[in-house]
This record gives C-alpha cells, sequence and structure tokens, in this order.
C-alpha cells in the first residue's frame, strides 16, 4: 500500500508540473496593482482525476481527466474559481432580487462603470491564469471575439473567465445557444425569441437545482430590449455570433453526458448516453 500510495503522489506531482508548463505558454501577463500570487500557489482542482493537461490544435488548453476517452476543453483551477465567485455573488444577487433591487442594481452598474472596472481589474491581479487570446476554448473565444469592440475589455476578461472556468454556465450557454433562431432577431420579435431562449434552458433544469430561478429572473431583462439601443446592440451581436463556433463538439459531449443535473440538447443523461 504504501508503494502504491506513492506512485499516486508522484503521477499527481507530475499532472501538476505538466500544469504548470502549459500555464506559463497561454497565461496573459497582468499589470500587478495587488499582491502578486506565484506559480507554486497554483493548484489543480479536482486534480486527484485531471491525469494530464496539454495545448489543441485550436490553440485552446485541454484538461484529460481520468476515465474520460477525449478531454476537456478547458483550463479550470482553485483559485480561479475562487476569483469568479467575486463576479458571481454580485450579478446574481442582482438577477435573484425583487423588482426594485434589479432596478437599484442597474442603476448602479450604469452609474458606477468606471469604479466597476477598477474593481474587475483588480482582481484580475488575483487571477494567475487570465488566459491569451489565442488560448480560451473555442466557444468562450468566439463569445470573446462578438464583444470585442462593444464592451469595455476588462468587462470582456470577466464574462470570459466566468465561461472558461465554470462549466455549468459555459455548457449551459453552448446548449441554449445552440436553439437560438436567427430568422427572429429583428424589431421586436428578439425579445420573444430570447424568452423562448430563457424557458427553454429553464425547463431543462432539473428541479433541485438552484440555478433553475435563475433563468425566469433573467428572462425578465429582456424587457429592457424595448429601448432601441440595448436592443440594436443584443441584436448585433447575435446576427454575428458564429453558432458553429458554439454548438458542442465530441468533447464536450464526452464530458456533459457523465452529468444528469442538467438536460442537455434536451435529452437526459439515459438518453445521451443511449440507455433504454
Amino acid at each position: 500500500m504504501i508503494i502504491a500510495e506513492f506512485r499516486e503522489t508522484i503521477k499527481a506531482n507530475l499532472v501538476v508540473e505538466k500544469q504548470l508548463e502549459i500555464l506559463r505558454k497561454v497565461r496573459k501577463p497582468i499589470k500587478h496593482t495587488a499582491p502578486e500570487i506565484t506559480e507554486d500557489n497554483i493548484e489543480t482542482n479536482d486534480s486527484s482525476r485531471i491525469i494530464d493537461y496539454k495545448i489543441g490544435e485550436d490553440g485552446g488548453v485541454r484538461m484529460y481527466i481520468n476515465s474520460l476517452e477525449l478531454p476537456v476543453r478547458l483550463c479550470p483551477n482553485t483559485d480561479s474559481l475562487n476569483i469568479i465567485a467575486i463576479y458571481k455573488r454580485f450579478f446574481i444577487s442582482i438577477v435573484r432580487g425583487n423588482l426594485l433591487q434589479k432596478i437599484i442594481g442597474l442603476i448602479f452598474i450604469l452609474s458606477s462603470k468606471k469604479w466597476l472596472y477598477e474593481w474587475l481589474e483588480y482582481t484580475f491581479n488575483l487571477n494567475q491564469i487570465l488566459l491569451k487570446d489565442e488560448h480560451w476554448s473555442q466557444p468562450v473565444k468566439e463569445i470573446r471575439r462578438v464583444l470585442k469592440n462593444r464592451f469595455n475589455p476588462v468587462l470582456i476578461d470577466a464574462i470570459s473567465t466566468i465561461l472558461e472556468y465554470d462549466n455549468a454556465y459555459r455548457f449551459r450557454l453552448q446548449d441554449i445557444l445552440s436553439e437560438l433562431d436567427k430568422s427572429q432577431l429583428k424589431g421586436f420579435k428578439v425579445i420573444k425569441e430570447l424568452q423562448r431562449l430563457f424557458d427553454i434552458i429553464h425547463t431543462r433544469e432539473l428541479s433541485q437545482n438552484p440555478v433553475e430561478r435563475t433563468w425566469l429572473n433573467m428572462k425578465k431583462f429582456t424587457y429592457l430590449l424595448i429601448i432601441p439601443q440595448i436592443r440594436k446592440l443584443v441584436i448585433d451581436i447575435l446576427k454575428d455570433l458564429n453558432i458553429d463556433e458554439i454548438r458542442f463538439n465530441n468533447e464536450d459531449l464526452c464530458y456533459i453526458n457523465k452529468y444528469g443535473v442538467y438536460s442537455y440538447c434536451g435529452k437526459t443523461l439515459k438518453e445521451r448516453n443511449g440507455l433504454s
């Protein structure tokens, strides 16, 4: 047993070393205005299952997990997940609040953009692996492309970080955007189309999943598209989006077919695995 444990420890150390090697290649330089975090502090998320890291042909980082036939096109780690929790708590508190809280939250964001961007930039100085443009996973890379020149770069990095490191949001976004009907992206039809997508994603959540109510709350924000400037911006982004770059590939399907908390592609876990 002692020898077996020693071998497992050696293998785990090799995985961490391989991750550090990959991160040195893909990491984006960050202007440090906050205390620097060194590579020695990097810890993989769920490292007992991770057996290797590589860079794929598309430039994105691949994470190899024990028992999975194909790699996962993402690169999560514990500290990065802790960082994005800062963003999520802030925005989800607005989404899940009552009408008055939503209005106050939106007014706060619009009136405090400079402070918000400075705050986001500060948190990025605590993030060890904000990736270079070419090393995000393909779906996130496409999201970044359509948001470029339309939003502040720091905000785009914040959105990208959440999508890259939080599987629940990234895979759900891929799932629901694959259902988008671009023929409905005109005038006020876009509001109904987005509401339809939120209804779909809501019905695909299992009832015991706490994120289920989030989609119904976010559906209410579609009424902001009554404002012409917002409606035009959303339509332009969705029209520009290449859905084929967002759809699940075989690597994604290999990973999501292990989880049943959400009905990906509108199918149950058994249906996705071809079981009766």
